[in-house]
């Protein structure tokens, strides 16, 4: 989130008990807004995602570097902000940042065991999976689907957030090309209403599907994990190469296994979770007692440099 208009329409209507609900793992422009703490020596910075927790000399400066700058993105959002509402609303209209510090939870639409472990606050609360039911029997044609394949079936999706479309038609003519020389396995795979192009390339493949919309749930309830490729380095090698690792050693299973395990297992649902908070929330209005002081420092401050 780098826009904070929001949050200084919320209080310009008068709400002054609200929750803060991130609709993705904890973004940098949040976690300067909250005031959370994140080590950029071994807490990558979500908005590239590049880089692990244990990183060489090297990562660790570029992630420094993307965090100084996401601090710089989020304090220019604040002060544009700022400016807007004091211009508008009057000059006594409280900072921006305040507000959001304000806020009694922050949900995290995302899971503990997903995420890199990191520091958070007291009044963080992982939601990832709320509304997520128990998988169903597959319908036609995603029935017939699954049953394909000599060795088993690979789903391939982008997720929501990148359209097939966007792909190049080399690239794509690559992954195609990859797939069909795994024949002994079947792919499913995804694509957005407007690839009218992989939908061409997926007809003169025998063991390619494509479909708009995947029950991924459904599919993937005993699947496996996966292999990280940068969005970069994506092509037919670095895809077979990867699907080959994983289906030739045993422990990207076993790891998915105990990763579904630990998800499953887990005292409170996300659902109890979320409700819980909310309740608890709107029963005890701003939890004051939760606000972290950190938030009230000047970047000088807040990593003491004026003690040197």
């Amino acid at each position: 989130m780098v826009d904070f208009c929001g949050v200084g329409l919320m209080r310009y209507l008068g709400i002054t008990n609200h929750i803060w609900i991130s609709t993705t793992p904890i973004h940098d422009t949040v976690i300067h807004s909250l005031g959370l703490t994140s080590p950029p020596s071994y807490v990558p910075v979500s908005e590239i995602a590049e880089v692990g927790p244990k990183m060489s000399f090297l990562e660790r400066m570029y992630n420094f570097y993307i965090y100084l700058q996401m601090y710089r993105v989020t304090q220019m959002s604040i002060s544009h902000t700022n400016n807007l509402f004091k211009k508008y609303a009057g000059q006594d209209f409280p900072d921006i940042r305040e507000i959001a510090d304000d806020s009694s939870v922050v949900f995290v639409n995302s899971d503990e065991f997903l995420d890199a472990p990191r520091p958070i606050l007291h009044k963080t609360v992982y939601i990832g999976g709320v509304g997520i039911g128990e998988s169903k029997p597959l319908e036609e044609p995603f029935k017939s689907w699954i049953k394909k394949g000599k060795l088993g079936v690979i789903l391939f999706s982008f997720g929501t957030v990148v359209p097939t479309s966007a792909l190049n038609l080399h690239r794509k003519m690559d992954i195609f090309l990859a797939m069909k020389d795994l024949e002994d396995y079947h792919f499913i795979v995804k694509i957005d209403k407007e690839d009218n192009v992989s939908r061409e390339l997926a007809e003169t493949v025998n063991n390619v599907d494509v479909s708009e919309w995947i029950p991924q749930s459904d599919i993937l309830e005993s699947r496996g994990w996966g292999i990280n490729i940068h969005r970069a380095e994506l092509s037919g090698e670095t895809l077979r190469n990867a699907i080959f690792q994983i289906f030739n050693n045993s422990s990207y299973k076993d790891a998915a296994i105990r990763l579904s395990k630990l998800m499953r297992s887990k005292p409170f649902t996300p659902e109890e979770r979320f409700l819980k908070w909310t309740n608890f929330v709107l029963e005890h209005g701003k939890i004051e007692e939760l606000q972290i002081e950190g938030n009230r420092l000047t970047f000088i401050e807040y990593f003491c440099l004026d003690l040197y």
